[in-house]
Protein backbone atom coordinates (compact mmCIF):
# COMPACT_ATOMS: atom_id res chain seq x y z
CA UNK A 1 0.00 0.00 0.00
CA UNK A 2 1.14 3.55 -0.68
CA UNK A 3 0.33 4.77 2.83
CA UNK A 4 3.97 5.70 3.44
CA UNK A 5 4.20 7.84 0.28
CA UNK A 6 1.13 9.97 0.92
CA UNK A 7 0.98 13.24 2.84
CA UNK A 8 -0.91 13.44 6.12
CA UNK A 9 -3.86 15.33 4.56
CA UNK A 10 -4.03 12.76 1.74
CA UNK A 11 -4.13 9.91 4.26
CA UNK A 12 -6.87 11.66 6.25
CA UNK A 13 -8.97 12.19 3.10
CA UNK A 14 -8.35 8.58 2.05
CA UNK A 15 -9.66 7.31 5.40
CA UNK A 16 -12.75 9.51 5.14
CA UNK A 17 -13.38 8.36 1.58
CA UNK A 18 -12.94 4.76 2.72
CA UNK A 19 -15.54 5.34 5.43
CA UNK A 20 -17.95 6.69 2.81
CA UNK A 21 -17.33 3.72 0.51
CA UNK A 22 -17.79 1.19 3.32
CA UNK A 23 -20.96 2.95 4.42
CA UNK A 24 -22.36 2.80 0.87
CA UNK A 25 -21.36 -0.87 0.64
CA UNK A 26 -23.58 -1.61 3.66
CA UNK A 27 -26.62 -0.74 1.55
CA UNK A 28 -25.59 -1.82 -1.95
CA UNK A 29 -23.02 -4.55 -2.47
CA UNK A 30 -20.35 -3.60 -4.99
CA UNK A 31 -21.04 0.13 -4.66
CA UNK A 32 -17.55 0.74 -3.27
CA UNK A 33 -16.27 0.41 -6.85
CA UNK A 34 -18.32 3.43 -7.95
CA UNK A 35 -16.86 6.91 -7.70
CA UNK A 36 -18.45 9.00 -5.00
CA UNK A 37 -19.30 12.70 -5.45
CA UNK A 38 -16.28 13.70 -3.34
CA UNK A 39 -14.02 11.93 -5.84
CA UNK A 40 -15.71 13.61 -8.79
CA UNK A 41 -15.51 17.05 -7.17
CA UNK A 42 -11.74 16.84 -6.97
CA UNK A 43 -11.62 17.07 -3.18
CA UNK A 44 -9.58 13.86 -3.04
CA UNK A 45 -6.20 13.62 -4.80
CA UNK A 46 -5.32 10.76 -7.13
CA UNK A 47 -3.08 9.24 -4.47
CA UNK A 48 -5.92 9.62 -1.95
CA UNK A 49 -8.25 7.74 -4.28
CA UNK A 50 -5.68 4.96 -4.72
CA UNK A 51 -5.13 4.73 -0.96
CA UNK A 52 -8.86 4.60 -0.35
CA UNK A 53 -9.40 1.95 -3.02
CA UNK A 54 -6.63 -0.21 -1.52
CA UNK A 55 -7.84 0.26 2.05
CA UNK A 56 -11.47 -0.42 1.12
CA UNK A 57 -10.54 -3.57 -0.77
CA UNK A 58 -8.39 -4.86 2.11
CA UNK A 59 -11.14 -4.21 4.64
CA UNK A 60 -13.76 -5.98 2.55
CA UNK A 61 -11.42 -8.93 1.96
CA UNK A 62 -10.74 -9.22 5.71
CA UNK A 63 -14.16 -8.15 7.01
CA UNK A 64 -14.89 -11.41 8.84
CA UNK A 65 -11.53 -11.33 10.64
CA UNK A 66 -11.94 -7.64 11.51
CA UNK A 67 -15.47 -8.20 12.80
CA UNK A 68 -14.32 -11.15 14.90
CA UNK A 69 -11.67 -8.97 16.54
CA UNK A 70 -14.14 -6.13 17.09
CA UNK A 71 -16.76 -8.51 18.53
CA UNK A 72 -14.31 -9.68 21.19
CA UNK A 73 -14.02 -6.11 22.46
CA UNK A 74 -17.58 -4.83 22.13
CA UNK A 75 -19.25 -6.13 25.24
CA UNK A 76 -22.69 -4.59 24.81
CA UNK A 77 -23.50 -5.28 21.15
CA UNK A 78 -22.41 -7.67 18.43
CA UNK A 79 -20.78 -5.86 15.52
CA UNK A 80 -23.89 -6.42 13.38
CA UNK A 81 -25.89 -4.17 15.73
CA UNK A 82 -23.41 -1.28 15.81
CA UNK A 83 -24.19 1.83 13.82
CA UNK A 84 -22.83 1.61 10.28
CA UNK A 85 -20.57 4.59 10.94
CA UNK A 86 -19.05 3.26 14.18
CA UNK A 87 -18.64 -0.24 12.77
CA UNK A 88 -16.79 0.98 9.69
CA UNK A 89 -14.60 3.39 11.63
CA UNK A 90 -13.59 0.46 13.82
CA UNK A 91 -12.92 -1.71 10.76
CA UNK A 92 -10.63 0.95 9.28
CA UNK A 93 -8.70 1.35 12.54
CA UNK A 94 -8.39 -2.38 13.24
CA UNK A 95 -7.20 -2.95 9.65
CA UNK A 96 -4.51 -0.32 10.13
CA UNK A 97 -3.53 -1.63 13.56
CA UNK A 98 -3.32 -5.27 12.55
CA UNK A 99 -2.28 -5.29 8.90
CA UNK A 100 -0.63 -1.99 7.96
CA UNK A 101 2.72 -1.69 9.72
CA UNK A 102 3.42 1.80 8.34
CA UNK A 103 0.56 3.30 10.39
CA UNK A 104 1.60 4.00 14.00
CA UNK A 105 -0.83 2.81 16.68
CA UNK A 106 -1.45 6.32 18.01
CA UNK A 107 -2.22 7.60 14.51
CA UNK A 108 -4.72 4.81 13.77
CA UNK A 109 -6.55 5.43 17.05
CA UNK A 110 -6.47 9.23 16.79
CA UNK A 111 -7.74 9.21 13.20
CA UNK A 112 -10.56 6.83 14.17
CA UNK A 113 -11.56 9.01 17.12
CA UNK A 114 -11.51 12.14 14.94
CA UNK A 115 -13.71 10.45 12.30
CA UNK A 116 -16.11 9.35 15.06
CA UNK A 117 -16.33 12.95 16.30
CA UNK A 118 -17.00 14.19 12.78
CA UNK A 119 -19.33 11.48 11.44
CA UNK A 120 -20.64 9.55 14.45
CA UNK A 121 -23.19 10.24 17.14
CA UNK A 122 -22.50 12.37 20.19
CA UNK A 123 -20.69 9.63 22.12
CA UNK A 124 -19.26 7.64 19.21
CA UNK A 125 -15.74 8.92 19.76
CA UNK A 126 -15.73 7.64 23.36
CA UNK A 127 -17.03 4.25 22.25
CA UNK A 128 -14.49 3.97 19.40
CA UNK A 129 -11.63 5.01 21.68
CA UNK A 130 -12.63 2.47 24.33
CA UNK A 131 -12.99 -0.41 21.88
CA UNK A 132 -9.67 0.38 20.21
CA UNK A 133 -7.94 0.62 23.58
CA UNK A 134 -9.07 -2.93 24.27
CA UNK A 135 -8.20 -4.14 20.74
CA UNK A 136 -4.67 -2.79 21.09
CA UNK A 137 -4.14 -4.96 24.17
CA UNK A 138 -4.87 -8.01 22.02
CA UNK A 139 -3.14 -7.32 18.73
CA UNK A 140 -0.15 -5.14 19.61
CA UNK A 141 2.66 -7.17 21.25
Amino acid sequence: MLMTKASIPEKKKARELTLQKLYAEEFQEGSYKTKLPSENEGTVSDIGEILSADLTRLILENKNDLDTIINRHVVTWPVEKLSHVDKNILRIAVMELKYIDSVPTKVAVNEAVEMAKKYGSENSYKFVNGVLGSVIQEIIP
